[in-house]
């Protein structure tokens, strides 16, 4: 399974700086959660208001709005207000690759996932 998912990337020869590992680092233990990964896979579609994803995820209203709030202090969604109503949106590169490559080795993933609970 590890060398189908390092298909994700281009290969390099060059060491990744350690301020980008950091970054890196940051972005996936905000999106190491089912919920909040599920909210960038709805949120890469459309915009959407928190009512909205707590009634497309069947979450309280409260859940989605405090996993909204840690996705937004480390950057990883901006918020656009149309009078009172404020809508969410991804805007970081990672949270939209990291949902491309869960998608592009759906089928790997849950192999692998099945294996295990055997």
């Amino acid at each position: 399974m590890y060398s189908t998912l390092m298909s994700c990337t281009q290969p390099t020869t060059d060491p990744l700086p350690m301020g980008l590992l950091e970054q890196a680092a940051d972005a996936l233990r905000v999106l190491a959660h089912p919920h909040r990964l599920k909210i960038v896979e709805i949120l890469l579609q459309q915009r959407l208001t928190v009512g909205q994803l707590a009634t497309e995820l069947r979450l309280p209203q409260a859940a989605v709005s405090g996993h909204l709030t840690q996705m937004r202090a480390h950057d990883l969604l901006r918020v656009e207000r149309e009078g009172r109503t404020a809508y969410y949106r991804i805007c970081h590169p990672a949270a939209h690759f990291i949902i491309n490559c869960l998608t592009t080795h759906r089928d790997q993933l849950s192999i692998h996932t099945n294996q295990e609970a055997s």
